[in-house]
């Protein structure tokens, strides 16, 4: 039972290599290559593809068998979005800094065949916000015209409010009793009819 179980083992074995990197600006789109299809072409015999992202551990993001239509992807539990691209690459739309790490493509060979894989090693720069130019002092053309039309309209206001105002203390302060309409007394300033005293 032990060389059945160590023949199987033999079999089966896992064999991977980091065959390239891949650097990509934050929110851009990332496509991974699965190089062990690529190197050897789609005609080669195996059953499915499946890629992992390798921390500690291998989490599970996507499976493929061969000569499936991509909308049969097989997906994981995988913490984002991801599809399965042309030639069993992996795609993983607007990456972040947290996407960063090794992805691993494996080949699930047929009984009696090697498993075979490659990984890539994704680097995501850090997301920098844009920033904003400062808009220019923007300075609004008013048409000559009717910029003097506004001058002068403040002008005659005033002349007008200064005008008033020197009527209004001329007829209070100055001693012209009847032309204003106002008599002095010892004490108080008493205001009379002025057309009475014109009949």
């Amino acid at each position: 039972m032990l060389q059945v179980t160590l023949l199987i083992s033999l079999l089966l074995v896992h064999h991977t290599t980091l065959s390239h990197e891949v650097q990509k600006g934050c929110g851009e789109d990332a496509q991974l290559r699965c190089s062990e299809i690529e190197d050897h072409g789609p005609d080669r015999d195996f059953v499915a593809v499946t890629w992992y992202k390798v921390e500690k551990d291998k989490w599970g993001i996507l499976r493929l068998k061969k000569d499936e239509r991509l909308d049969n992807t097989e997906k994981y539990d995988f913490h984002r979005e991801a599809m399965m691209g042309e030639k069993y690459s992996l795609v993983l739309p607007r990456v972040t800094p947290n996407d960063s790490g090794i992805y691993e493509c494996e080949v699930n060979a047929k009984v009696g065949g090697q498993i075979k894989g490659s990984r890539v090693q994704l680097t995501v720069h850090e997301c920098v916000p844009p920033t904003e130019p400062t808009p220019p002092c923007s300075v609004m053309d008013m048409p000559i015209a009717r910029s003097l039309a506004s001058y002068g309209a403040v002008v005659v206001v005033k002349i007008v409010l200064s005008l008033l105002s020197i009527w209004v203390n001329k007829c209070l302060l100055i001693h012209q009793v009847y032309r204003c309409g106002v008599k002095r007394t010892d004490k108080h300033i008493k205001v009379t009819n002025p057309a009475k005293g014109r009949l």
